[in-house]
């Protein structure tokens, strides 16, 4: 019984963190077939789907870490407050 309870997602942010880590790597893995089929055949059909992959890649690592980084100054600001007025 606690196994089933151990695979149960624990919140809704888990599920959204897992899902957008699965499809980081699924544009990966294109970002890797891509490359292996450029150099089989040096076609320019396959770089550009290749740097098309990539760039979404680094368009969400970049989205993630300006949310990781808002939502850090936020956290911190709230907690300095609460410090601050607790007296």
């Amino acid at each position: 019984m606690s196994v089933i309870i151990g695979l149960r997602p624990a919140s809704v942010s888990s599920i959204i963190t897992g899902l957008v880590t699965a499809y980081m790597g699924y544009l990966l893995y294109k970002v890797g077939t891509e490359a292996s089929r450029y150099l089989e055949t040096s076609s320019d059909d396959a770089i550009e789907s290749l740097l098309e992959h990539f760039a979404k890649y680094l368009l969400i690592s970049g989205i993630l870490l300006i949310f990781t980084i808002v939502t850090t100054v936020f956290g911190l600001f709230v907690i300095l407050q609460g410090i601050d007025g607790s007296y």
